[in-house]
């Protein structure tokens, strides 16, 4: 390829990167309606512009989960403000979901100086602590820096002017391929709360936002997709249908039964006689219909057979009814 044809490359590519410098993932929390990567909690609730957090009893985690976000080769700039409204144990809180929940962690102690803790060479230690403490009802700028190895956390006023500190370089054990991190209050009494306003992360490599840009699409065609699931359904229930939840076991009698390929049947193995009659015959169905063996004989042995069936790949009319009626 010659420098003249590569040079109308070279400038789309130029174009398609600039058009995504700003951030990947935005939420200013005007809306309900979030980013595919990010996702509330139970408790968790946006209201008057800004996404509000409590601790639950027993260190339960009810915050605003983010991600995966790949970060193999890869830096992620993620920022946030945030307004302590009651202080806790570990409250508003920056936090690791995965490769574990205790791999990176950044929170607000009960006197309102901020600890840092990471896991590196298998020890979970605490990395540094600020200076100085945050006040309650008192709005906070912070921005992270999170690469697979490492981490810097910088606390700022809200409006960037004064810096109140900055962690520095932090080494993180190798994240892998991917993380997940949540903003949420955690301690064993609900006490702390937070109210959290606009999140952007941002990366400045190319392959991973087309990469990040072709996951949306279709992580959006699932959620709409259960979105118009959870419409019929409940479309139905407003129309007195029943729905029958799937059964995951079934009793056959002896005849002919039309399943799908790849259907098991076996019996019951807390039955003596059907033990028995396993350990002597097994099967599995390879056409549309399977035969109940004339092992299984007519009277108390029939009766006594209740084989288990997979009921990966049938339609699902035959997964509301059990299985077809014999024939």
């Amino acid at each position: 390829m010659t420098r003249l044809t590569w040079l109308p490359i070279a400038a789309w590519l130029a174009l398609n990167v600039a058009a995504h410098a700003g951030p990947l993932i935005t939420a200013d929390f005007s809306s309900p309606q979030l980013s595919p990567w990010l996702r509330c909690g139970a408790a968790t609730r946006i209201t008057d512009g800004v996404l509000k957090t409590a601790a639950q009893v027993g260190w339960v985690r009810d915050g605003l989960d983010v991600g995966p976000l790949p970060v193999r080769g890869n830096t992620w700039t993620i920022e946030y403000d945030f307004r302590p409204l009651k202080f806790g144990n570990q409250c508003q809180e920056f936090v690791s979901q995965s490769p574990s929940t205790h791999w990176y962690m950044c929170y607000v102690r009960p006197d309102g100086r901020m600890n840092l803790h990471t896991r590196l060479e298998g020890k979970w230690e605490l990395r540094g602590s600020s200076p100085a403490a945050v006040e309650i009802g008192k709005w906070y700028h912070v921005q992270v820096t999170l690469g697979a190895t490492r981490l810097r956390f910088v606390l700022q006023s809200r409006d960037r002017t004064q810096t109140l500190w900055d962690s520095g370089e932090v080494g993180v054990e190798d994240l892998g391929q991917e993380t997940a991190f949540a903003l949420v209050d955690e301690s064993p009494q609900a006490d702390g709360e937070t109210e959290w306003d606009n999140l952007t992360i941002a990366t400045d490599s190319p392959e991973i936002v087309a990469e990040m840009a072709r996951l949306r699409k279709e992580l959006e065609a699932q959620q709409q997709r259960q979105a118009a699931q959870q419409a019929a359904s409940a479309a139905l229930r407003r129309a007195g249908v029943a729905l029958i939840p799937m059964p995951q076991q079934v009793a056959l009698t002896k005849g002919v039964w039309a399943l799908k390929a790849g259907a098991q049947v076996a019996a019951d193995p807390a039955d003596p006689a059907d033990r028995q009659a396993s350990a002597r015959r097994k099967f599995r169905t390879a056409e549309s219909r399977v035969q109940v063996p004339a092992l299984f004989r007519p009277g108390d042995a029939a009766e006594r057979v209740r084989p288990r069936l997979s009921h990966r790949g049938r339609s699902p009319q035959a997964r509301g009814a059990g299985c077809d009626r014999p024939r």
